[in-house]
């Protein structure tokens, strides 16, 4: 009797003492025992592998033993983020980003660029093979003018033999008139020269192969011979610019010039979108599929002082308007490879003169300005193809290149 009445408080307080364990189990957070004191915020407890409860601060080790399940606790397995995250915006970015906001090729054009050809006999089986070999990523073919040699009779069978050529290309085919086959004509052939060539050559891309289907065109009302049209967010302006001899007879030729600039202006302020005036909206209009981002201008002459009338109005405008639009001027006539950035001290402005006939390949452009706004040698990428070439043309393009390179600036008027 005397140890059962002693039994009775000895179990009374084991039981407390179950009790309390129980509750201090629950009340207190997991891994509060686990260790004699808490890491800082991030810290890692140990390097190596861990047969315990892993503890509050996470590991990148695993455990080496299964994970043992424990209570919900009330506190956070993690340090609230001071840095929450934005809400999405409506509004797109001021600044342009580094990096694409499209695919490349929703963007790039491509297309394969000749002139001053051909004039002797076997350049006529050379350009039949360069026709028949076209890389295939060319969208579409220029030819900068000049169809045949300075002075030469412009008769039709003249005409007949470049259309005869052309006309095999898988792609459309577009012409800008050279001065060659129109105002270098002999005197009494000029008027003949510029009838045979908007009977072969006006509107070329549309004879043999519809790009009407495939273009969006706009002609020049006063000079149906010019044309433009956006492709892939890039103007293409075609424009009759000529060198050679001035044939002014009644003011002709300046006012020639004149309505090329008048109609170049016009696109440009219709379907270019330059950067900085459309983040403050002073062009009041969108981003639509007629917008472009950038221009390319075809045409033939080198940039002369007997030009200034188109030129320096032009200079004007990309100085002083058309201020962050990547610009290439892109003809012939110099037969010799001519490559400049910064034409006019113009750092949105590039110019490339072709080398011409068959010395070198078909050149490939790769225009993409949507993509590469800011670096105009990629917004106006080229491909010269050289490794292409026969041992024979080589040579003549080696020196070629050379004459150019020694040249601080090609032989042109300052306009």
């Amino acid at each position: 009797r005397n140890h059962a009445r002693y039994a009775v408080p000895v179990l009374s307080g084991i039981s407390f003492v179950i009790i309390l364990t129980i509750l201090i189990l629950v009340i207190v957070p997991p891994g509060f025992h686990a260790s004699s004191s808490r890491l800082p915020f991030g810290a890692s407890r140990s390097e190596s592998p861990s047969s315990s409860p892993s503890s509050m601060a996470p590991s990148d080790i695993p455990s080496t033993s299964p994970t043992t399940t424990q209570l919900p606790t009330n506190v956070p397995s993690q340090r609230p983020s001071f840095r929450p995250s934005q809400l999405p915006s409506d509004m797109p970015s001021f600044r342009p980003t580094n990096g694409p906001t499209t695919t490349d090729e929703a963007t790039l054009t491509q297309f394969c660029v000749i002139a001053d050809v051909p004039y002797k006999q076997f350049e006529v089986a050379e350009l039949k093979k360069q026709i028949a070999t076209m890389p295939s990523e060319c969208e579409f073919l220029v030819h900068l003018g000049d169809i045949k040699t300075s002075g030469s009779d412009c008769t039709e069978d003249k005409y007949q033999l470049l259309d005869g050529i052309l006309n095999k290309s898988l792609v459309p085919t577009f012409m800008v008139a050279g001065d060659n086959e129109w105002n270098d004509c002999p005197a009494a052939q000029r008027d003949q020269g510029w009838s045979l060539w908007t009977q072969y050559y006006m509107h070329y891309h549309n004879v043999h192969w519809k790009a009407r289907r495939m273009f969006d065109f706009e002609y020049d009302t006063k000079r149906k011979e010019n044309f433009a049209f956006v492709h892939k967010r890039t103007l293409f302006v075609g424009l009759n610019l000529v060198g050679g001899t001035v044939v002014d007879l009644d003011g002709a030729w300046h006012d020639r010039l004149i309505d090329n600039y008048r109609f170049l202006r016009d696109q440009m302020r219709r379907h270019v979108v330059p950067r900085e005036r459309l983040e403050f909206g002073s062009y009041g209009r969108k981003v639509n599929a007629t917008s472009a981002d950038g221009v390319v201008l075809m045409g033939h002459t080198q940039v002369t002082d007997s030009q200034s009338a188109f030129f320096n109005p032009l200079r004007v405008l990309l100085r002083d308007e058309i201020t962050d639009v990547p610009f290439l001027y892109l003809h012939g006539d110099g037969h010799l490879w001519f490559y400049r950035l910064n034409q006019w001290n113009l750092p949105h402005v590039m110019k490339v003169q072709t080398t011409g006939g068959t010395v070198d390949p078909m050149l490939v452009m790769k225009v993409n300005p949507h993509l590469y706004p800011n670096t105009l040698a990629l917004a106006f990428d080229l491909d010269r193809r050289l490794h292409l070439q026969t041992p024979s043309s080589s040579n003549q393009t080696s020196s070629a290149t050379k004459t150019t390179s020694m040249l601080s600036a090609p032989k042109e008027g300052v306009v």
